[in-house]
């Protein structure tokens, strides 16, 4: 397990999650880096906002926030993000790799072309699962 800050200190207090890394900002922006790369869901845990607690980079399969908000129906667990996915249509090749790879269901691909809907969350995992790198974030309007 990687930590910065003082939740370093507070996780290392906690056997199951002992011996914990402190890494430094320059280190968690490389590992988020490879964690997105790889397709992991990212998801920043407050105790109170402002104050980050967690930023938890796990498969959708495994995603305690994606388990929970599935089995109660309940959208409000998981915040939009500031950004929401947008697909370039002339790249595009209808693979449906992003829609494979989406963990809110909001992409489909209609007419050989990717097609974002409302419910984009911004997460971005699509992106990297789009091997025409035909999707990229953008700020919502």
């Amino acid at each position: 397990m990687h930590t910065f800050g003082d939740m370093a200190e507070i996780v290392d207090n906690i056997p199951e999650f002992s011996p914990v890394q402190d890494i430094d900002a320059e280190d968690a922006a490389e590992l988020l880096m490879n964690f997105d790369k790889s397709g992991l869901v990212h998801t920043i845990w407050t105790f109170k906002t402002p104050y980050i607690c967690t930023i938890c980079n796990c498969n959708n399969a495994e995603c305690m926030l994606f388990h929970l908000k599935d089995r109660y129906k309940s959208l409000t667990i998981v915040r939009k993000g500031h950004e929401i996915a947008s697909v370039t249509r002339d790249t595009c090749n209808g693979c449906g790799d992003c829609q494979n790879s989406c963990p809110f269901n909001a992409i489909t691909v209609h007419g050989g072309k990717a097609v974002i809907s409302e419910e984009c969350y911004g997460c971005g995992i699509c992106r990297n699962f789009c091997t025409a790198g035909a999707i990229r974030l953008m700020p919502k309007l």
